[in-house]
């Protein structure tokens, strides 16, 4: 009888650990990203303020930085999602390409995930170079019919 009580009491704690550790790691989580300053607000921030943090924050004018954003928007058909601005896109592909900042830089600067500030990153990338892609797709077509490549 002794063996199965304790067979019994070693399966509870056996199975309340495993419970604790799934709740631990799969249920409870603690916010990440959770600064008043969010991106939108770091960017009124930036191109509201003095000149200067324009160009020490992405090397260029805001006058430039506007004139990129509204070419983004209007000719090459970047689009505003439900909760990120145009200007706040482009905020995050300049910064990392004026700061080299990597991803976890961009996840803490602009409050959002990953995921998120990857995907735009190439969202913005793939929008910008598209005038050059038909140029790039030639020259690539031209390499996989010469026998060397």
């Amino acid at each position: 009888m002794i063996d199965d009580t304790d067979e019994f009491w070693d399966l509870i704690v056996c199975t309340t650990a495993a419970i604790t550790e799934y709740y631990c790691t799969f249920i409870h989580k603690v916010p990440c990203m959770t600064s008043y300053q969010t991106g939108h607000k770091w960017m009124q921030e930036i191109l509201s303020m003095n000149e200067n943090r324009c160009k020490i924050m992405f090397r260029m004018e805001k006058e430039t930085f506007f004139q990129l954003s509204h070419d983004l928007e209007n000719i090459y058909e970047l689009k505003p999602s439900r909760r990120m601005s145009v200007i706040e896109k482009v905020g995050i592909f300049v910064f990392i390409l004026a700061q080299g900042a990597s991803n976890r830089h961009a996840q803490e600067r602009f409050q959002h995930s990953g995921e998120t500030i990857s995907r735009v990153f190439h969202e913005v990338l793939i929008k910008r170079i598209h005038p050059f892609g038909v140029v790039l797709k030639g020259h690539l077509e031209f390499g996989r019919k010469d026998g060397r490549f």
